[in-house]
């Protein structure tokens, strides 16, 4: 990593002409005098500054302005804790800076160093692993995995007996395992072993081949689960131990740990989890799945730039990366779909580029690189997916834009739209089973507000069709009646589809016996009441914008309620009633109804 270096200078005085020995003595009398250099500015400092102001959203909307957001103010949108980076630039890390804190609410700033959850990052560090077992000749890639395993035996039925599960097939996620197999931890009690997982003991489901293995992909902790057993089986040691002779060691990942027990609780440089709804801490004493290969790494952004610096040496053919070319070529060309042995590959642009990201209650994990470029860069955030994608997926358009990435950031067109017809498209729409999402007009612009929070402005890209600038790029293409009415959407996003009807928002409430006001937000675009009265539905009880902020009137019945506003579909508590909680709403407001 680059760090930057101050260079002192000490000057010796002129000598006047004369006696060697005045000279010495008029050295040896002058005050000693520090000389600095003038200060340059640090490129790469510049550029640190520039992605810390400058991220991106995920498209590039052509004939609109690029958008440059400030890390901070994004932070404060999404409620994140803290955001690590590391930057990889011609074959290096170039850079790494942590903003924010290990936990809300405590002092303990985050930084280079601390520790986070890695979720499913940690599959292509351990696919590296076995590599290096294959490379040494204790594993094959192609050989039943039964043969070697000691410890469980993936069960054999009418799949197994046409094709068998080879560590290959773990690697690419084709083995025809199930996904969430092994998984079952329980919440106390003993460490579960990753054997008896597998078999279906505690919480979890036992593993088994849902399908010929080889005949698809399907995305599968429990694969991964099978893997660590095979090298540990194979080794004869735990697997983190195993994991630092394999990797960690060679490469300098020195804070690196597998580990069931979240080193929240151990490491006084590790962060705290975070729920992106509630914002409260996640609950740091309980144990993940026993899979360590699947979920289980703690590190940080600089180590996984170590790796990913190791891959890219290693493809090129430079020795003591733990791989040789031949292995890492295995890692960075798919050879299933868009997986490799352990990553995600893009080769449909200029230059291939390599990823995953990862999640584990209250962490987001996302790291994206180049196969021939020396580019790439790693971002961390101690709050779970829902938040926390949204802001790693920003900073890592940003860095893209900074650094010049080929091919990362699209370029959408969009198309000119009567306005008067945007309030065709106003309504809400039950997308995700149970977390709707609203659709409204303000002025000539159409905004989607997703479930919980977070407002995009809809682009339109054809007639009835819109998209929006997230990760993805998720498209939502309207239904219309035979009499032209809007009554439906369907998005398209991740290779995936789902649809909803319309259901047209009611006007704000205009009377009720019960009024509350909300002051400020007077950028919000639709402010609803929510709370045990409505079974916490937004935009049921919908808000009347005031001069000042927003007036709420509903009829609640005696007795007491909870209650809050919902703004954008963010959660905000009644500023000047009691306080409670309520499960998977927050931080909410008691009101009390005299009968």
């Amino acid at each position: 990593m680059r760090t930057a270096k101050f260079l002192s200078v000490l000057a010796l005085p002129i000598l006047a002409s004369g006696a060697a020995g005045c000279a010495i003595h008029s050295v040896l009398a002058q005050p000693r005098v520090e000389l600095r250099p003038a200060a340059q500015p640090d490129p790469v400092e510049a550029r640190i500054q520039r992605v810390q102001h400058g991220l991106a959203l995920p498209v590039l909307v052509k004939g609109r302005p690029d958008q440059r957001l400030a890390l901070m103010d994004r932070m404060r949108v999404y409620h994140t804790p803290a955001v690590s980076v590391a930057v990889i630039n011609n074959g290096a890390i170039e850079w790494a800076r942590a903003w924010g804190v290990k936990q809300l609410g405590k002092p303990s700033p985050a930084d280079e160093n601390t520790l986070f959850a890695a979720g499913s990052i940690s599959k292509p560090v351990a696919a590296m692993g076995a590599l290096r077992m294959v490379q040494d000749g204790r594993l094959g890639l192609t050989e039943d995995v039964n043969i070697k395993l000691k410890s469980f035996k993936v069960p054999e039925n009418e799949f197994t007996t046409r094709e068998k599960v080879t560590l290959g097939r773990l690697l690419n996620h084709s083995s025809g395992l199930g996904q969430f197999a092994g998984d079952g931890q329980p919440e106390t009690g003993p460490l579960l072993s990753l054997a008896d997982a597998l078999k279906g003991k505690g919480r979890s489901d036992a593993a088994t081949v849902e399908f010929v293995p080889g005949a698809r992909q399907q995305y599968s902790n429990a694969g991964y689960g099978v893997v660590q057993l095979l090298m540990t089986d194979v080794a004869g040691r735990p697997f983190d131990p195993l994991m630092r002779e394999l990797v960690f060691q060679p490469l300098g990942m020195s804070r690196s740990f597998y580990s069931q027990v979240p080193l929240s609780s151990r490491d006084a440089n590790a962060a705290t989890g975070h729920n992106s709804l509630t914002g409260e801490a996640v609950h740091s004493s309980l144990p993940s799945s026993p899979a360590l290969s699947a979920a289980g790494l703690w590190t940080t952004p600089t180590d996984l730039g170590r790796f990913i610096v190791a891959l890219q040496k290693a493809r090129a053919g430079e020795h003591g990366y733990v791989l040789e070319k031949e292995r890492a070529d295995s890692m960075l060309t798919p050879n299933r779909n868009i997986w490799s042995y352990g990553l995600q590959v893009d080769t449909k642009g200029r230059t291939p580029r390599f990823w995953h990201d990862g999640s584990v209650p209250g962490f987001l994990s996302y790291m994206v690189a180049y196969n021939w470029t020396g580019q790439g860069a790693v971002v961390m955030v101690n709050q779970d997916a829902y938040n926390g994608l949204k802001i790693a997926a920003e900073v890592m358009y940003g860095i893209a834009r900074e650094y010049g990435w080929p091919d990362f950031r699209p370029e959408r067109q969009t198309i000119a739209i009567d306005p008067a017809r945007l309030s065709d498209y106003a309504g809400l729409y039950d997308i995700d089973e149970g977390y709707p999402v609203t659709i409204i007009q303000r002025g000539d612009k159409l905004f989607l507000i997703w479930a919980l929070g977070t407002a995009y402005e809809m682009f339109p890209s054809a007639p009835d069709e819109f998209f929006i600038a997230r990760d993805g790029l998720p498209t939502y293409v309207f239904e219309r009646d035979s009499s032209g009415h809007v009554i439906g959407v369907a998005r398209k996003w991740q290779g995936g589809s789902a649809a909803a009807k319309r259901v047209p928002l009611p006007p704000p409430a205009t009377s009720g016996k019960t009024v509350l006001r909300l002051a400020g937000h007077q950028d919000a675009l639709i402010v609803s009441l929510i709370g045990n009265f409505n079974g916490w539905k937004r935009q049921r009880n919908i808000c009347e914008r005031a001069e000042d902020g927003w007036i709420c009137r509903v009829d609640l019945s005696p007795g007491q309620h909870k209650l809050a506003f919902a703004v954008d579909n963010e959660v905000v508590p009644h500023p000047r009633l009691p306080r409670d909680r309520e499960e998977d709403i927050g931080p909410v407001s008691i009101m009390t109804i005299p009968g």
